[in-house]
């Protein structure tokens, strides 16, 4: 019974201690109601209401088995326009390292920082490892005159983003990456390596000068492009089926489009060019010695005409060639062929003829000059034919000859034998 009344005493006397540490009448400090409990505050609008009236201040410390080490701190600040909140930790010599500062969105500070701008929120941008982020997405650090974007931006310093594919080790993966090429250009890059530490670019896409009007660059396997896609190496291209598709779009382009099987059904690799404001149209390959001397291999025009080591094409013809040709066999179709000339009303000029005629003009009938030649080449078709012609003819008049000397032969004979038959000798 005893023990029970010491322990009623005791409760009593706890009861009286707690409510004299809530509310002294001569210090408002400290305020206990019913519902709320106020600190430096004599009407508490909830259930813990801190009020330490300064501008900068701790309201709050959590603490474990150290009271004066390794706390955390909640500290209101006024930094204008609003109040901020900023959430410490502390080491071993209590020092604090801000881990959280929160702020209202319209007090032009970020309304998130997280870890020394670790991660940071403002006006509904997010930032890593940047106080200020331009862009929905923020990645490193950022400088005044970088842009912002409705995407994601990568700082000046901190620039890429890596992948790792592969659990065999560190040694794989692809990377993507920004470099700062100086003089105001840029560069971004695509990398990858297998099993190794070192990191190949494999595309890279370089900025272009103001003079080339800001055209960019890309390098396949190259970091010094000089042309618009400057590839090291082979590449491979699997052209769209062309079949009954409408290529109006490729009207006034002046560009270049591979395809398959535009013949509908052949499967065919197809170039197909539109000579743009050009009038030829058509293709050329040229070759560029290493004193840049430039010489012209083949030329295909848009009517379907090739010159081989000349730009002369002249009008009519489908070929020509600046050099020799060579070949195991070829069919020229020539019309008419002469067998014109064993027609009876064939005109047969006699030797005489023939031979008056080349001292007039000095060559054959109906065969060109040697200047003629000079001037306008031959064609192989017909010159066979006007060869074949002077054939025919020679041989007819070797067959008349033939008969002129039989008949000859036959009246000599006879009149050898009639003049014996007389008895001359």
């Amino acid at each position: 019974m005893k023990a029970r009344l010491t322990l009623l005493a005791l409760a009593c006397l706890c009861s009286s201690f707690v409510y004299a540490q809530w509310e002294e009448p001569s210090n408002v400090n400290y305020v206990y109601t019913s519902d709320n409990v106020g600190i430096g505050v004599s009407i508490p609008a909830a259930r813990l209401d801190i009020y330490n009236g300064l501008a900068s201040g701790t309201n709050l410390i959590l603490s474990a088995n150290y009271y004066n080490k390794y706390r955390w701190r909640f500290n209101t600040v006024d930094r204008g326009n609003a109040i901020d909140l900023d959430i410490t930790a502390s080491d071993n010599s209590d020092v604090q390292e801000y881990l959280l500062k929160l702020s209202r969105s319209n007090s032009g500070r970020p309304e998130l920082t997280f870890l020394n701008n670790w991660l940071v929120i403002n006006n509904g941008k997010i930032g890593l490892s940047t106080a200020t982020p331009k862009s929905l997405l923020s990645l490193g650090t950022e400088t005044s005159s970088m842009l912002s974007t409705s995407g994601i931006t990568l700082g000046k310093s901190d620039k890429s983003i890596e992948f790792l594919h592969s659990s065999a080790s560190n040694g794989y993966g692809s990377k993507i990456y920004g470099v700062d090429e100086e003089n105001g250009l840029t560069s971004f890059r695509v990398a990858v390596r297998g099993n190794s530490s070192t990191w190949k670019d494999a595309l890279y896409i370089k900025a272009g000068t103001s003079s080339l009007g800001g055209i960019g660059y890309i390098g396949v396997n190259n970091n010094y492009p000089k042309a618009q896609l400057d590839l090291h190496g082979s590449f491979k291209v699997k052209g769209d089926n062309l079949d009954g598709k409408d290529l109006s779009y490729m009207n006034n382009s002046g560009s270049l489009l591979v395809g398959w099987n535009r013949s509908r059904g052949h499967g065919e690799i197809d170039f197909i060019t539109n000579r743009g404001p050009g009038t030829a149209g058509g293709f050329e390959f040229i070759d560029i010695d290493n004193s840049g001397n430039e010489n012209l291999l083949l030329k295909i025009k848009g009517d379907g005409s090739v010159g081989i080591g000349t730009t002369k094409i002249d009008a009519g013809y489908k070929l020509s060639v600046n050099g020799s040709v060579r070949a195991t066999e070829v069919k020229v179709e020539a019309y008419p062929w002469p067998d014109y000339v064993f027609d009876e009303t064939y005109d047969l000029k006699s030797l005489a003829q023939t031979e008056q005629y080349i001292k007039e003009n000095k060559h054959l009938p109906n065969l060109p000059s040697a200047a003629e030649v000079a001037d306008n080449g031959i064609e192989l078709g017909d010159m066979n034919a006007k060869l074949l012609e002077k054939i025919e003819e020679l041989t007819l008049l070797l067959i008349k000859e033939q008969k002129d000397r039989v008949q000859m032969e036959e009246k000599l004979l006879k009149r050898i034998e009639s003049l014996e038959s007389e008895g001359v000798k």
